[in-house]
């Protein structure tokens, strides 16, 4: 099936432990691993499993007051989803 969402994730255990030793990197992965599964359309429960991937899209990047934030909005197009976000991971993200 064609996927219209995706997101790519990595947690830097090291450097959030430097900033909070006491935090919940276990609770903080699964937020992550929700997102993902969110994006991809495979979380299996209410009320994400019926959503469409435009109020996914919504849901994801809708500002919440949690440990994970989404990221500002920027509008564009490409003929390569995945390298796009590959490109955007790379140089937003793990900042190489």
């Amino acid at each position: 099936p064609r996927r219209f969402l995706d997101a790519m994730i990595e947690l830097d255990a090291d450097a959030l432990c430097a900033l909070d030793p006491s935090c919940d990197l276990e609770g903080i992965r699964a937020q992550l691993e929700m997102v993902r599964a969110v994006a991809a359309g495979t979380l299996e429960r209410a009320p994400f499993a019926t959503m469409t991937p435009s109020q996914r899209f919504h849901w994801l990047s809708t500002p919440r007051s949690t440990v994970v934030q989404p990221g500002p909005l920027h509008a564009g197009t490409t003929d390569d989803p995945a390298g796009t976000l590959a490109h955007l991971f790379e140089t937003v993200v793990r900042r190489r």
